[in-house]
């Protein structure tokens, strides 16, 4: 694992946890931070790490929430399904984050 990986995963952690405290400004302003920093520094290993922390501890947070309200006898407020669109919404941020780092792998691996 590549240290500009590794930064990314540990930068989109807390950033996600606050992206969930905030709402959805909190998201776009957690997905705006990790991008502008790597594009910044032109790191697409660091834009991997920290998309794919962030998407995936959305997911790991609101799919463990929508499988509580799931639940007999909970009263979320809802039902599960009005997470799914969240739950697609993380999971093509992890996506973005793999793709963005099979970029990076196959630009490290051309010679030149």
């Amino acid at each position: 694992m590549s240290k500009h990986f590794a930064a990314g995963l540990v930068m989109g952690v807390p950033l996600a946890i606050a992206g969930l405290v905030f709402g959805i400004p909190g998201m776009a302003g957690a997905i705006a931070a990790i991008t502008l920093v790597a594009l910044i520094r032109r790191l697409l290993m660091l834009l991997a790490g920290g998309l794919i922390a962030l998407g995936g501890t959305w997911l790991i947070l609101l799919g463990r929430q929508a499988w509580l309200c799931a639940q007999p006898g909970q009263l979320c407020g809802g039902t599960p399904t009005d997470m799914i669109p969240w739950l697609v919404f993380s999971a093509a941020i992890v996506l973005s984050g793999v793709v963005a780092a099979g970029f990076a792998l196959n630009r490290a691996a051309r010679p030149g």
